[in-house]
């Protein structure tokens, strides 16, 4: 196992190891509807359990494995839900999302791929390590992006208050295979979520391959 960057507990376990691609993903702070809450009760449970048995043999693969499952079944759902009052692809506040994102490519992290989606985003990144040689955390990267954007979204729409969801979802990228079928899911999100035909119809998404 690499050297242990972060391992913390919110509502979920993070954990982060040096030098990983790790795919994020967190949502706009409102209300879910209760078959999405019932998923998430299903994902603490899934990590809960995971915290108990993670020294058993083939532990950590059956949770990434469930967890993703779970994941994903929330996440086609969270792509038709829309909300009636923000929309995260509205030109003025997707500019504000991609460029706060954009700007700590090179600098906190290598920038993979991303997916912007009306309630939430998609982020592929591999941290970087400072001047001290120390990684970045990914606490800390997830952090500085949401206290930029929450900023300025709110100043536009003329709100106050939380505007993210303080919780974020983190899994590392085991292989290439899972690498390409990450990139692809994201790619294909707005698709399956009736949003546009063809993944390059999508203004709001990213994948460094294609460059």
């Amino acid at each position: 196992m690499a050297p242990i960057i972060e391992h913390h507990r919110g509502v979920l376990p993070h954990h982060q190891e040096e030098a990983q691609i790790i795919s994020l993903n967190w949502r706009i702070a409102f209300t879910l509807p209760q078959h999405l809450l019932d998923i998430l009760q299903d994902l603490h449970e899934l990590s809960t359990t995971y915290q108990d048995e993670r020294n058993l043999d083939g532990a950590k693969e059956t949770f990434q494995r469930n967890y993703a499952i779970k994941m994903q079944l929330f996440d086609d759902f969270l792509g038709k839900y829309n909300l009636p009052d923000i929309n995260l692809c509205d030109p003025h506040l997707a500019q504000i999302v991609t460029t706060s994102m954009r700007f700590y490519d090179g600098k906190l992290y290598d920038l993979h791929a991303y997916c912007l989606m009306p309630n939430h985003l998609h982020l592929m990144i591999q941290p970087l390590a400072n001047s001290s040689g120390i990684y970045n955390k990914v606490s800390d990267i997830v952090k500085r992006i949401k206290s930029y954007s929450a900023k300025e979204i709110n100043q536009i729409l003329g709100r106050t208050g939380a505007f993210w969801q303080h919780e974020y979802y983190d899994r590392f990228i085991r292989d290439d295979a899972d690498y390409n079928r990450s990139v692809e899911y994201y790619l294909y999100n707005p698709v399956k979520a009736k949003l546009v035909a063809e993944p390059q119809e999508w203004l709001y998404s990213y994948c460094k391959m294609e460059e």
